[in-house]
């Protein structure tokens, strides 16, 4: 039963929707791994695995007087979930490790003259700080100013004792969303290492697996990458059928075939020849065409094989060699004749079985 012409035109329209697909898929995944491949000094140092210095980081750029230039940004984003921010940051100060009368210490305290607040950086350990205690001697420093007592984190944390969390993800949004307003006046240097900072800590979002941008990518698009995995099973598995065929139709020449994807003759240098004195002919597969390729397989060989171009006439021979120093004697388009692809080799073979004599 013949197929409609509507019926031709869906699949037609299927397929390319799927190859639509495909180079999307591999266009983002090309994108995400350039992405990946600047790392900073946060995650070479995996500075970002250390709670210390990640309050340290953020103690500089919580306090506006500092040359990052990005005024009382991080300030705006941490408050932004608790309460409305007056703006006042007159006569700030900010410490690292305040030790408590019971000898805990709060990892980071910023004070003005209109307010306290009590910072709790967690990363990775669990929350069993005394928050109580820390609560008191914020209450206690604060005296009559207003008075914030956050817990800054990588999740949403219970908390108690007034304390309120905020999560790394929020305060980060928010800057995303309103540092465009300081771009004029932030420093470069600045900013570049904020960037570094802001990806190292978003490293750690995906849970205890770690798993990775690259990854997660995969984890997301794992119907289409496995459809394009068969795809080109399938299309390995008719590279490896071409090559048996032209195998089978010239088998007088004693071929072999390499990894489905490379059809060999193995000429020896001389009769009597140990094993390794071989000079190898290949016709291999590439993505952009097929290659004829001649090499020895040790140095006897090697020697051979640069006699056979230095003496062979000029224009016979490609004398370029590739990356893996293989002199590449012809490149041909996958979409060449088969009788032409195969007429091809087998000139070059008899051509290099009588030069080797």
């Amino acid at each position: 039963m013949k197929k409609s012409y509507g019926n031709v035109k869906l699949l037609k329209n299927m397929r390319t929707y799927e190859l639509d697909t495909y180079k999307e898929l591999l266009a983002n995944y090309k994108l995400l791994r350039c992405s990946l491949k600047n790392e900073s000094i946060f995650t070479i140092g995996a500075f970002s695995h250390k709670e210390n210095i990640c309050s340290n980081i953020l103690a500089y750029y919580f306090n506006p007087s500092n040359d990052h230039g990005l005024s009382d940004l991080f300030l705006r984003g941490l408050l932004n979930e608790i309460e409305t921010y007056d703006g006042a940051t007159d006569n700030i100060s900010i410490d690292r490790e305040v030790t408590t009368p019971k000898n805990k210490r709060i990892d980071i305290v910023i004070q003005t003259d209109t307010m306290v607040i009590g910072i709790e950086n967690k990363l990775f350990h669990a929350l069993n700080n005394d928050l109580e205690d820390y609560g008191e001697y914020i209450d206690k420093i604060a005296s009559q100013k207003k008075c914030f007592k956050i817990v800054l984190s990588l999740r949403d944390e219970k908390v108690s004792h007034h304390f309120k969390c905020v999560t790394y993800w929020k305060l980060f949004a928010y800057i995303k969303k309103n540092i465009g307003n300081h771009l004029t006046t932030a420093s470069q240097k600045w900013l570049g290492y904020l960037a570094d900072f802001m990806s190292a800590i978003e490293a750690f979002r995906r849970g205890n697996m770690d798993i990775t941008e690259k990854e997660q990518f995969l984890i997301d698009h794992h119907d289409e990458i496995a459809d394009l995995i068969n795809a080109a099973s399938k299309w390995k598995n008719k590279i490896s059928e071409y090559l048996t065929r032209l195998n089978e139709d010239l088998s007088n020449y004693d071929l072999n075939i390499y990894s489905k994807s490379t059809l060999y003759l193995d000429i020896a240098v001389k009769q009597g020849a140990v094993n390794q004195d071989i000079v190898a002919l290949d016709l291999k597969y590439y993505p952009d065409g097929w290659q004829i390729e001649l090499f020895g397989r040790n140095k006897i060989a090697k020697d051979s094989v640069k006699k056979i171009i230095k003496e062979s006439p000029v224009g016979l021979y490609n004398r370029s060699t590739n990356k893996e120093g293989k002199y590449v004697l012809a490149k041909i388009p996958l979409q060449t004749d088969y009788s032409q692809l195969k007429s091809q080799y087998e000139s070059c073979m008899n051509s290099v079985r009588q030069s080797l004599g």
